[in-house]
C-alpha cells in the first residue's frame, strides 16, 4: 500500500511512498511543504524576523534616550 503526499499549506498532490507497515487507514495521507510554499515560508519568516529586529533595535533606542 501507498501513502499519499499532500502539501500541508496548500493541499497540492506531491507523490506517493510507500507503507512501512499496514495501515487500516483506506486512503492513507501524510503531508510535507511544496517548493512554492516553502519559499513563501521561507520569506514570511525572513520578513517577520526583519521587522522584529527593526522594532527591536527602536525600542531599544528609546530605552538609551530616557
Amino acid at each position: 500500500m501507498a501513502i499519499k503526499i499532500i502539501c500541508a499549506w496548500c493541499g497540492q498532490w506531491m507523490g506517493l511512498k510507500p507503507a512501512n507497515t499496514d495501515c487500516s487507514q483506506p486512503e492513507p495521507v501524510t503531508h510535507s511543504i511544496c517548493l512554492t510554499c516553502k519559499k513563501m515560508v521561507l520569506n514570511d519568516a525572513q520578513e517577520y524576523l526583519k521587522q522584529t529586529s527593526q522594532n527591536n533595535e527602536k525600542a531599544f533606542r528609546k530605552e538609551i534616550v530616557k
